[in-house]
């Protein structure tokens, strides 16, 4: 049984696979959309600013046991080239979604593995869906989303994409804590500076 942090999540934690791997997404706990998203508008933020995604980030620094301001959250789509994975079942493809938040200690930004768009098909063609979070998971979104409704006195599974975007983006004050992650594919250990509780 591998070893938990603070987070309550294996410290080896999978920065692509995430816990939607197994799961039945067609429960309500899972952040969804009928509608699909055109191939056009893969690579930029997905219903923000639609502000392309080639900015480059600082570099990284130890926030660990900092207070700092969430000055934006954006969701940014695959591009096209992606390729789609399968769920364990099999069942579903998907691609990854980038869930990034940035701080306003130096500008500093941080990624938040566990968002997924599964595949739609409508008309013929092949469409990303609206990006999801399985509310109930362990991912790092995951846990985030939690926090945030817990902080706000919201039930999870009552919890919007809209309503908890529109938090995130309100300029939230939160502690950080800074957490090893393996990535699977390199084995690069990578410090994470994530959010461990909302204060403000």
């Amino acid at each position: 049984m591998e070893e938990e942090n603070e987070f309550g999540v294996p410290s080896s934690s999978e920065e692509i696979q995430n816990d939607f791997s197994g799961v039945d997404t067609s429960g309500g706990s899972v952040m969804d959309g009928e509608q699909g998203i055109a191939p056009s508008q893969a690579g930029t933020v997905y219903n923000w600013e639609n502000a392309p995604s080639t900015t480059k980030a600082p570099e990284r620094k130890d926030l660990n046991g900092k207070v700092v301001t969430v000055m934006k959250a954006d969701l940014i789509l695959p591009p096209d080239h992606t390729p789609w994975n399968k769920t364990k079942d099999g069942k579903k493809e998907y691609k990854p979604v980038k869930f990034e938040l940035t701080y306003s200690e130096n500008g500093q930004r941080e990624t938040y593995s566990g968002f997924r768009s599964f595949k739609q098909v409508v008309d013929g063609k092949e469409m990303l869906g609206v990006p999801t979070v399985f509310l109930g998971g362990t991912s790092q979104a995951s846990l985030l989303f939690k926090r945030i409704a817990e902080f706000k006195g919201i039930n999870i599974n009552e919890l919007s994409l809209k309503q908890a975007m529109a938090i995130f983006n309100s300029m939230p004050k939160a502690e950080i804590k800074t957490m090893d992650v393996t990535n699977p594919q390199t084995n690069e250990v990578i410090h994470k500076n994530l959010i461990f509780k909302f204060v403000a």
